[in-house]
């Protein structure tokens, strides 16, 4: 009854009747059990040796799901006083009065002639009290409600049978049709390729909702408007009216086919929400009005959404309180769309039945969704679920991100930290790619298409290539960083090859001016490195490498700016022999790093022997040049305290020199840092 409800408060009273008519005859069948039911207690109250029905098929087949019913014909007494005693019969009376009002309701919204009459019979009926008591009725009040003798008086079973016959007649005139599954009643000629071509794209897309309940449609006629309403999901609020006006088109375009449409001359952009009554030089226009109701403003905005490219006009959303609704608040939001095509109609109609499956648990795949990716991230997925038409209930069905979980730790080999998500392991972008595979793999699983066994092995080794590639391209960032650092360190020693020719000042100052370049060049990769933001395994070792590989970037980049700070007048050649030799080595020590982590990329456990030898070699002889470097800086000490002429030599060549032996003593530790970790990886430690 809650979307009666909400139909009532938006006015929507036409749609109400065929719900109203099932309601009242549910609630006749429930009426003549409960009467059944006094019935029995009664015959087992006066002759209690004999074993009473419990009536449990007829409670069924009334739809009543109370078990404790059964028990109330066994349960029942006839006392001294000729009262009987029945379990609860207070709360039966309370039952079937409700539902004797519910059948009065249709009656009211129909405008049928006896329902006044009724409606006073009742009022009458109810002034005598029906039971003595909370488990208390007497024989004058059971025959006064069961009672079938109209020579007796009225009767609460007179009053069912005559509003029985009423509704049997309200029915027949409603004349119910199905139109690909809406129930229609009322409807013009023209209306049924309309309510036909909103069929189409709800069918189209309706097997997404699985075995989820809604997408139950209406459709009547009101004066010049049709009207479709659809429940869309369970949610008491959760409701989408349409009124199709077609009162500006010519008559013959109301009819519907594809004749009229082909006698256009230039059918109309789509959206051509321009041509509006009494505009458009008098071109024949139709005209959507959406209204749609929600409790979740998100969904509301999501709905919205759905419908760009298609010159849909949104008024300003409204929230209302409605205390008769089970959530107490919901949001409205009216829409128009104006077309003087009668194709382009339909196809609008089409596409705005398409889209409603994609509302249904909206709300609850957004929550898990945003469990593995950014807000926003979580919003994206879901609005191209809906335009790939592969939904999202699929993925709930399959575990969610339970199931992304487990196959991410399945991909990096040892458990996540609690609350870690999807992006911070693959990068925002890797985990979009990977989720909308997810969801259109769970689609397909749930529609049957691909077993389910099949899709969650796909799932997993398409996450376990996700996440390589992205453990890939940290090392491609190293690599990239080893690279601008074996640039520099060259630059360095090819301007001491011939540090006193003619020209070295401006050559030293272009050195410098590339070197600072490259460091930036190198900034950004730690950068890059940083937004991945891994916290897992291989990711974050190779974040933390590329940090202290920097560390050879900046010393190495200090050292190119102070070699600018050195005279060039010819008397510094005992000095510059030195500070080359340790140049050399920051060159030889580079392209050992920069070969090691090469080589990385193709180190598999269990591979080619040769690769993790060339591997270890490139790091000892990292560690040699190390070595070496101490010595030589060593060396350009003993030169400066030999033959620094003045404070500016000393400090330019100390400072050089310093640099130089800084960046061999990070790659060292970057060096060590990179074994370590590979050995632990082949071992399995």
């Amino acid at each position: 009854m809650e979307k009666n409800r909400i139909l009532g408060v938006l006015g929507e009273n036409p749609l109400l009747l065929p719900a109203l008519i099932n309601n009242a005859l549910a609630a006749n069948d429930r009426v003549k059990y409960y009467f059944s039911l006094l019935q029995a207690a009664r015959t087992h109250g006066d002759q209690p040796l004999l074993r009473g029905p419990n009536l449990r098929s007829e409670r069924e087949a009334a739809g009543i799901g109370d078990e404790a019913l059964d028990q109330i014909v066994a349960a029942s007494s006839k006392n001294a006083a000729g009262v009987y005693d029945i379990p609860g019969v207070h709360g039966l009376c309370g039952a079937i009065y409700r539902d004797l009002q519910g059948m009065l309701e249709p009656l009211s919204a129909g405008g049928n002639a006896d329902w006044g009459a009724f409606a006073a019979r009742l009022k009458v009926l109810a002034a005598t009290p029906w039971c003595e008591g909370e488990d208390r009725i007497s024989g004058a009040q059971i025959d006064a409600m069961t009672s079938g003798n109209r020579m007796s008086g009225d009767s609460l079973h007179l009053l069912v049978m005559d509003l029985h016959k009423a509704l049997n007649a309200m029915q027949r005139e409603v004349a119910t049709e199905l139109i690909d599954g809406a129930q229609c009643y009322g409807l013009a000629a023209g209306d049924r390729p309309l309510v036909a071509a909103f069929m189409r794209g709800l069918n189209r897309t309706a097997p997404l909702k699985l075995d989820h309940p809604g997408l139950g449609t209406t459709a009547t006629r009101k004066d010049e408007t049709l009207i479709l309403q659809n429940d869309i999901g369970t949610t008491d609020a959760h409701v989408l009216v349409i009124h199709v006006s077609t009162r500006n088109a010519p008559a013959e375009a109301t009819a519907g086919g594809a004749q009229q449409e082909s006698e256009q001359v230039e059918p109309p952009r789509r959206g051509s929400s321009h041509l509006r009554e009494g505009q458009g030089g008098g071109s024949p226009s139709m005209t959507v009005q959406v209204t749609y109701t929600d409790v979740h403003l998100q969904r509301l905005v999501f709905f919205q959404s759905l419908f760009e490219g298609w010159g849909t006009e949104w008024e300003d959303t409204r929230s209302r309180t409605e205390a008769s609704l089970e959530d107490g608040i919901y949001h409205l939001c009216v829409g128009s769309y104006t077309t003087s095509g009668r194709k382009d109609l339909e196809d609008y109609l089409a596409h705005l039945g398409s889209r409603l499956v994609f509302l249904i648990d909206w709300n609850r795949a957004r929550k898990r969704l945003r469990q593995l990716v950014p807000k926003k991230a979580a919003l994206d997925l879901l609005k191209w679920a809906a335009k790939e038409e592969v939904g999202h209930l699929g993925f709930l069905r399959a575990g969610g991100e339970q199931m992304v979980y487990e196959a991410l730790n399945f991909a990096a080999r040892a458990p996540l930290p609690p609350g870690v998500r999807l992006d911070t392991a693959l990068g925002l972008e890797g985990a979009g790619d990977f989720l909308r595979f997810v969801l259109r793999s769970c689609a397909e699983a749930a529609l049957g298409r691909r077993s389910e066994g099949l899709v969650l092995d796909e799932i997993r080794a398409e996450l376990a290539g996700h996440y390589h590639r992205t453990q890939q391209g940290l090392v491609d960032l190293a690599v990239e960083q080893a690279a601008l650092a074996m640039e520099i360190a060259s630059g360095i020693r090819d301007c001491l090859l011939d540090p006193q020719a003619d020209g070295a000042n401006a050559r030293f100052l272009r050195n410098a001016k590339r070197a600072s370049a490259w460091e930036h060049e190198a900034d950004e990769l730690v950068t890059r490195a940083r937004e991945r933001n891994h916290q897992n395994g291989r990711g974050d070792f190779f974040r933390d490498l590329i940090e202290a590989g920097d560390d050879v970037v900046d010393e190495l980049e200090e050292a190119a700016f102070h070699l600018t700070l050195l005279p060039h007048d010819g008397s510094d050649g005992e000095l510059f022999g030195p500070l080359g030799d340790l140049a050399r080595l920051l060159v030889d020590g580079t392209q050992e790093y920069l070969r090691a982590l090469e080589t990385v990329r193709t180190l598999r456990p269990g591979g080619a022997r040769e690769d993790m030898q060339e591997f270890l070699e490139a790091i000892h002889r990292i560690m040699r040049v190390e070595r070496q470097s101490d010595v030589a800086q060593r060396s350009v000490k003993l030169s400066l305290a030999r033959d620094a002429a003045d404070f500016r030599r000393l400090f330019a060549f100390s400072e050089c020199a310093r640099g130089l032996e800084a960046a061999a003593d990070a790659l060292m530790h970057a060096g060590l840092r990179l074994r370590d970790h590979i050995l632990a990886e082949a071992t399995g430690r």
